[in-house]
C-alpha cells in the first residue's frame, strides 16, 4: 500500500475548551499504482487528511505510514519529515504555492527544496515541462501571469523534476473549462499508467472524478462513509442521498432506469458506452 492510516484521529486546539474533532478514527488503506478521489461535503474533513498526509501536521491518535515512513500521534514532526521528497502536492490555488519570477526558477527551487540531484538540472526542467503539455518557451515567463490551467501544469511539472512517488492534488479542477479539466485528467491517467505514480484528488467534480478515478473515499463529519471501486462506493444511491453525499449523475441515470423500467444497465463511467447499452435495451 502507498499509504496506510490506522486508527487516526485529529482535533484542532486539543486538551483546550475550544477542542474541535475533525478526523474520527480513520482506517484507510490507499493503493499503489491508482488514482484515488477523497469526496465528501464542505468540513468533512478531507483537507486535514491530506495535511496529515502530506506531514504538515500528526494526528492527534493513530499512526500513518506513507511509502514505509512511519508517523506517530502527537509527535513532533522534523523539517525532513514534513512533505519528504515522496510526496508531492499541488495546492488548490496553485499561485499560492509559487516563490519565482520565472517557471525555471520555480521548478528549480522545488528540486533545490528536496535536495534533488542531477546532472543537467535544465534538462529535467524542461523535461517536467513537456511532461505536461508546456513548451520550452514557458521557461522565462512568469507563472504568476499564466492562465489558471497553465499555473496548474507548471504546479505539477515543479513536482515531477524531484520524481516522488506520491501525488496530490486539492480540487485540480476549480476555475478550469470542460477542455481544460480533461487535459489535466489525462495526464493524471499518463503519470499512473505509463510512471507508475499514485494519485491522490480532493474534489468536488463528482461527475468528472468518477470518470476518471479508480478508487473513491467518501467522506462526511471526519468518518469515512464509504470507500473502494468506484463502482462499489455508488452500490447503494438511496442510502448515499439520504446522509446527504452527492451521486454521479451517470449513476442516477442507470438507478433510475433500473428502478423505472427494470432494465439493469450495468457499470458505465463514460456516457458514449451508457447509450451503447441504452440502445441495446430499446424495445
Amino acid at each position: 500500500m502507498a499509504v496506510s492510516l490506522k486508527e487516526v484521529s485529529f482535533n484542532y486546539l486539543n486538551k483546550t475548551p475550544f477542542k474541535k474533532e475533525v478526523l474520527k478514527n480513520i482506517n484507510l488503506d490507499i493503493m499503489d499504482n491508482k488514482i484515488t478521489a477523497i469526496m465528501g461535503p464542505n468540513g468533512s474533513g478531507k483537507t486535514t487528511l491530506v495535511e496529515i498526509l502530506c506531514g504538515l501536521m500528526p494526528p492527534t491518535e493513530g499512526t500513518v505510514t506513507v511509502d514505509e515512513h512511519v508517523m506517530l500521534a502527537n509527535k513532533k514532526l522534523r523539517k525532513s519529515e514534513q512533505l519528504h521528497s515522496n510526496i508531492g502536492i499541488v495546492f488548490q490555488f496553485p499561485e499560492e504555492q509559487f516563490f519565482e519570477p520565472t517557471v525555471y526558477k520555480e521548478i528549480a527551487f522545488g528540486m533545490k527544496q528536496f535536495n534533488y540531484k542531477t546532472k543537467n538540472k535544465k534538462k529535467r526542467i524542461i523535461d517536467s515541462l513537456l511532461l505536461v503539455g508546456l513548451n520550452i518557451g514557458y521557461l522565462y515567463k512568469n507563472p504568476f501571469h499564466l492562465s489558471n490551467s497553465e499555473k496548474r501544469k507548471v504546479a505539477i511539472a515543479s513536482i515531477l523534476s524531484y520524481n516522488p512517488k506520491i501525488i496530490i492534488l486539492d480540487e485540480p479542477t476549480i476555475g478550469l473549462d470542460d477542455k481544460s479539466k480533461k487535459m489535466l485528467m489525462h495526464l493524471l491517467i499518463k503519470l499512473k499508467e505509463n510512471y507508475g505514480k499514485t494519485i491522490i484528488v480532493i474534489s468536488h467534480d463528482i461527475d468528472l472524478i468518477y470518470r476518471y478515478a479508480d478508487n473513491i473515499i467518501l467522506m462526511k463529519d471526519g468518518h469515512i462513509v464509504k470507500e473502494g471501486n468506484k463502482y462499489q462506493v455508488f452500490d447503494n444511491v438511496d442510502y448515499l442521498k439520504s446522509i446527504g453525499i452527492e451521486v454521479p449523475r451517470i449513476v442516477e441515470f442507470t438507478e433510475l432506469v433500473s428502478k423505472e423500467k427494470g432494465i439493469k444497465l450495468g457499470n458505465y463511467d463514460d456516457v458514449k458506452d451508457l447509450m451503447k447499452a441504452v440502445y441495446r435495451n430499446v424495445k
